[in-house]
């Protein structure tokens, strides 16, 4: 529930930023976006929303988006993508967005309502299906959240039911790669894989998906398979959002 700034670079920051030169952007806060002018050789460059965490109003932004109103996130996270391309810093199709748990209902929700604004998404350990989640694994209790699907909180939530809005007439999607973990004991990778699993019965391209079967939420189960799930997003990012290298396109 937020709005940006662009940060620049980090040590943490996608091989696809890192090589190209890109800048990367974080939500902070809603309404308003504080994004300064890119450098030059920037603006061409490979861009990432990351969807990290911030202190700062924490609290107030989190009421902002509880339940009825969970919709103003994606709205922002909209704003966002909309103000860098307006301010140069990026191209829709150079655009990428990541969000993980909590942060892939968000991304998983980009994706099916906003899908031209942004040229790639990777969704890792994903709530998608609102009807389900709450019988699955910790879901229960997450019911003050985002609200209790076998009430009339039905009625808001099937809007920000990722599963629940795949609409092909909203095609083309941008490039995706989902990813999650079998031993998840937070969030049910049958949330992944649903969704995966219906994009693909529609046809939709560039769908990609990884399960580790180790690892927990957090999709891996030690530093070495963290590394990897780290540079399988990060490569993926590269190439497709135009990076070129040998292997970009590959299946």
């Amino acid at each position: 529930q937020c709005s940006a700034r662009t940060t620049g670079r980090s040590g943490a920051l996608s091989s696809a930023q890192t090589r190209a030169g890109g800048p990367r952007t974080r939500p902070e806060r809603r309404r308003g976006v504080a994004a300064p002018p890119a450098p030059a050789a920037a603006r061409a460059a490979l861009a990432l929303i990351y969807l990290g965490r911030h202190r700062r109003g924490a609290r107030r932004r989190h009421q902002a988006a509880k339940k009825e109103k969970r919709h103003v996130c994606v709205e922002d996270l909209a704003a966002v993508a909309e103000d860098l391309v307006k301010t140069g810093v990026a191209q829709h199709e150079s655009l990428g967005i990541r969000g993980g748990s909590n942060g892939g209902l968000l991304v998983g929700n980009f994706y099916v309502q906003r899908p031209e604004l942004v040229g790639a998404v990777v969704c890792a350990v994903p709530l998608l299906d609102m009807k389900r989640y709450s019988h699955l694994l910790a879901g229960a209790s997450w019911r003050a959240e985002y609200g209790d699907p076998d009430t009339d909180d039905w009625s808001y939530l099937k809007h920000n039911s990722a599963y629940h809005n795949i609409d092909k007439a909203k095609a083309p999607f941008p490039k995706l790669l989902m990813t999650t973990s079998t031993k998840d004991d937070r969030v049910h990778p049958y949330h992944a894989r649903s969704f995966v699993k219906r994009l693909q019965e529609l046809g939709v391209p560039d769908v990609y998906y990884y399960e580790n079967i180790e690892g927990g939420h957090g999709g891996a189960a030690d530093a070495k398979q963290s590394a990897y799930v780290v540079a399988l997003y990060q490569d993926f990012l590269f190439c497709a959002l135009g990076g070129k290298r040998a292997g970009c396109g590959d299946p």
